[in-house]
């Protein structure tokens, strides 16, 4: 009798994740956030985290918090950490066919039609995708810092006073209103 292994190895030629790392440290060049891969035990897809520093504006909310543009959507949060998986629809795990194949005594059906329409994201995709989250949410934080600025500008022009106290005690409401309005809703 075949192994759930030796199974797998019959149905997929490509098994990249039997040769790539399980885990990288790194720093994004262009924003000098913290990047980081590591591979699930379970379902042995990648996950790309993020780190941000505490005085990043999205820094503690909840990754449902933060809109960012990365595959899947953001699926982690922890303090100023933010991370995404690779095991959506449509994404080949590895690990959640072998269980698969292990539980059957036919998984073909199964495994034929996940492979034929599934994608494994490679080390080097991940690599991408975890960069590119470094710079969305590197982008999100000025985009924000600007719109908190603009605000308080304008709230201190509207009381005829200029000084950039003012314009700083301004600046911190409308940063807690921001705040306040994604705890509400």
């Amino acid at each position: 009798m075949l192994t759930a292994e030796h199974k797998l190895k019959l149905l997929v030629t490509d098994r990249p994740w039997e040769t790539e790392p399980n885990h990288k440290e790194w720093v994004e060049p262009t924003t000098k956030y913290k990047c980081e891969i590591k591979r699930n035990s379970l379902t042995l897809a990648l996950c790309g985290y993020v780190t941000v520093p505490k005085k990043h504006h999205y820094y503690g909310l909840g990754y449902n918090d933060v809109m960012a543009n990365v595959h899947g959507g953001l699926t982690f949060s922890d303090g100023g950490t933010f991370g995404f998986d690779c095991a959506h629809a449509g994404d080949l795990t590895p690990g959640i066919l072998l269980s698969v194949m292990g539980a059957s005594e036919d998984p073909s059906e199964y495994t034929q039609l996940t492979i034929s329409h599934d994608t494994y994201r490679t080390f080097e995709w991940v690599m991408d995708e975890t960069e590119k989250l470094a710079r969305c949410l590197y982008v999100m934080d000025k985009d924000l810092e600007e719109v908190l600025i603009m605000q308080a500008t304008k709230a201190a022009f509207r009381n005829s006073v200029r000084p950039s106290k003012v314009v700083a005690e301004e600046y911190k409401k409308a940063k807690q209103a921001w705040l306040d309005s994604l705890k509400a809703g």
